[in-house]
């Protein structure tokens, strides 16, 4: 599988799909201290959605489908509510090639 490139401040999505082993599918809502190992994570699964995002996109995961869905935040992060984690991105899932826009 070809694992991502991932830069530093790469804030879009990174879409990598199985190779020929495949895998469990996972979307990962991740943040700076996943950048450096990405490629690593995503050599262990088999299609993955990583995006940078503090908070929680409930219409990826539904429109995904996947077997694991991952939330990695700074220890920092834990000292806030949970009301104050938002999520910040507005995404077009069909940009993505979803599971279920690539099925209509």
């Amino acid at each position: 599988m070809r694992l991502p490139h991932v830069e530093q401040n790469m804030v879009q999505p990174i879409v990598v799909n199985p190779g020929p082993a495949g895998g469990p599918s996972v979307v990962m809502f991740r943040d700076s201290f996943m950048t450096n190992v990405l490629p690593w994570i995503a050599e262990s699964f088999g299609r993955g959605v990583y995006l940078w995002e503090d908070g929680f996109d409930t219409k990826l995961v539904e429109s995904e489908h996947p077997a694991i869905v991952i939330q990695e935040l700074a220890q920092r992060k834990l000292m806030q509510p949970v009301s104050v984690i938002k999520k910040t991105q507005a995404l077009d899932l069909a940009s993505l090639g979803t599971r279920r826009s690539a099925s209509k």
